[in-house]
């Protein structure tokens, strides 16, 4: 057949409904949620009935709501063209997106609710409800993954294009996070209704929460680093391997995690300790040396720590262009590779404390919001305004200079997050009482100015989508076929 007569079936354009969705869950409920408990909590209030169902409420839409929906919208746009293929059923990108849409507000509204209505019989319907909501959630992930093993099932020839052969054991292990996460949330919640109790278990929804931030999140942020982050921080290509450091970071999670199920502890109550330090050693060394072969820290200049006039005479053209038109964009990709270090590295030192018998760790609460907040939400914030713009067909991002206040309410947030819980015990009785005292009020706060600094994203995000052309505007939103 010639090149003529063959059909080239055109990319979808690219579906904007999955960032606006996903910024207002952040802001109705991810990290709104997140600023009334640590006021509540900064400033020494009485918590009410529902504060525990706040708190798995609150991790749930961080992590779903707020990162997933961001996760799916543009990856559901950029791995096709990484794999050279279309997008199979562009279509099912609206079930996707109302069944999680759905699913979370159920989960919102239910959850929220149920601690301030026991025991009236409404409290069984709102329960029915929050499972209902997981019933949805695991549909709506179900076909996000059936959607994406088609898509990169169909490249040509069955064979996969070099730019995605590198980061294919971090997308398989975003597959199975999905999957694995969304049933235990489902298993979770029908426990929890059919004991008539206004949270899930404790332990084993952590569990759920460590396999999605262990085999979604930070695999997915690594994946993107390693595509996109040469690109727009101008690193060299990747000729390590990759494939290597990445299974490396799947086996020390995995010896981690298992040792930590009940079951698992039960059989081996002498040695799971042991080999759950050991798993996070290798976890956190291998995410380590991965920061270090990216060369994040390691390249000629960080453009956006000189002074403007420094800037102008060692950097390079397009770096002055993109200064310009993304603004502080390389400082918050910059700042969240910062606040990896310290997390990879407070769990390596929790880790060798373990194993020489030590009780001097870092608390589990502060290495998860290094994480979550310090590198996930403002590598989200960098990569957003640098690569979002592009996909709405804009040039630039509407207000550069609102990029760089979301660099430091980012970063202030994290501060106040961490900073109070992260110490050890023993640290702080050596602390004035007044550095105890604005480490309490910097807590307190932390959760607005999180709140704040997505509100930033969000407007410029939205401004910039009113800069794109006519016909780019029109992204598919058909109803579900």
């Amino acid at each position: 057949m010639s090149c003529d007569s063959e059909v080239i079936m055109p990319h979808a354009p690219f579906d904007r409904r999955y960032i606006w969705i996903a910024c207002a869950m952040a802001l109705g409920a991810g990290f709104a949620i997140a600023g009334h408990m640590s006021f509540v909590l900064g400033f020494s209030f009485a918590p009410g009935p529902g504060f525990v169902s706040f708190v798995q409420t609150h991790g749930h839409v961080q992590l779903v709501g707020w990162t997933g929906l961001l996760i799916m919208g543009i990856s559901m746009h950029v791995m096709p063209r990484m794999a050279g293929v279309p997008l199979a059923r562009p279509q099912w990108r609206s079930w996707i997106l109302w069944l999680m849409t759905w699913g979370l507000g159920l989960r919102i509204a239910g959850h929220s609710l149920v601690a301030y209505v026991q025991p009236s019989p409404g409290a069984e319907i709102i329960l029915g409800a929050v499972v209902g909501s997981g019933v949805l959630e695991l549909l709506g992930i179900g076909l996000y993954i059936a959607l994406m093993r088609r898509t990169i099932g169909g490249a040509p020839g069955g064979e996969l294009r070099p730019a995605l052969q590198p980061i294919l054991p971090y997308m398989r292990s975003m597959m199975v996070g999905w999957v694995l996460y969304a049933g235990l949330n489902l298993i979770l919640l029908t426990a929890m209704a059919w004991q008539r109790q206004v949270a899930a278990p404790a332990l084993w929804n952590d569990i759920a929460v460590r396999c999605f931030v262990g085999l979604v999140l930070l695999p997915v942020t690594f994946a993107f680093s390693v595509r996109f982050l040469p690109l727009y921080l101008r690193l060299a290509a990747p000729t390590w391997p990759v494939q290597r450091v990445a299974c490396v970071y799947l086996l020390g999670w995995v010896v981690e995690i298992v040792v930590q199920i009940p079951p698992v502890q039960a059989l081996m109550p002498q040695g799971s300790e042991l080999l759950m330090h050991t798993g996070q050693l290798v976890k956190a060394a291998s995410i380590l040396g991965f920061i270090w072969r990216l060369g994040v820290f390691t390249r000629g200049h960080l453009a956006w720590l000189g002074p403007a006039s420094s800037r102008r005479q060692r950097a390079p053209r397009q770096a002055k262009k993109a200064d310009q038109a993304f603004g502080a964009f390389e400082g918050l990709i910059v700042s969240a590779y910062i606040w990896l270090v310290v997390a990879a590295g407070s769990e390596l030192w929790s880790s060798l404390m373990g194993l020489s018998g030590w009780r001097a760790g870092i608390s589990h609460d502060a290495v998860r919001h290094l994480y979550l907040m310090g590198f996930v939400t403002l590598l989200i914030f960098g990569i957003g305004v640098r690569m979002v713009p592009g996909l709405m067909q804009v040039r630039r991002i509407a207000s550069p200079g609102l990029v760089r206040v979301t660099l430091w309410l980012g970063n202030a947030a994290v501060i106040g997050r961490v900073i109070l819980v992260g110490l050890p015990g023993p640290l702080w009785q050596g602390i004035p009482g007044w550095a105890v005292q604005g480490a309490r009020i910097a807590f307190a706060w932390s959760g607005i100015l999180g709140l704040a600094a997505v509100f930033c994203l969000a407007l410029n995000l939205w401004q910039t989508a009113k800069l794109a052309p006519a016909e780019a505007a029109s992204a598919p939103a058909s109803a579900p076929e």
